[in-house]
């Protein structure tokens, strides 16, 4: 079982390494700023097509539910 863990840790381990040369991974590069941010105006104007009262709250028992979205379900 021992063997087992090991084994996966180390193929986990294996997709963090890269290809790269490790001479190259300190080398000073040129930064590059990011471009400055536009003013933006809204194109369409969100409306509430439906609602659902889901009742009073879950009586303080912090149940952290959230509402999902699966092929156009809710």
């Amino acid at each position: 079982m021992r063997h087992l863990v090991l084994i996966s840790f180390v193929a986990l381990l294996s997709g963090c390494g890269t290809f790269a040369d490790p001479t190259e991974w300190f080398d000073e590069k040129e930064v590059v700023s990011p471009a400055e941010l536009l003013d933006l105006t809204n194109q369409v104007q969100p409306r509430t097509l439906w609602s659902r009262d889901v009742g009073a709250g879950t009586d303080e028992q912090r149940l952290n539910l959230d509402p999902r979205a699966d092929a156009g379900t809710v």
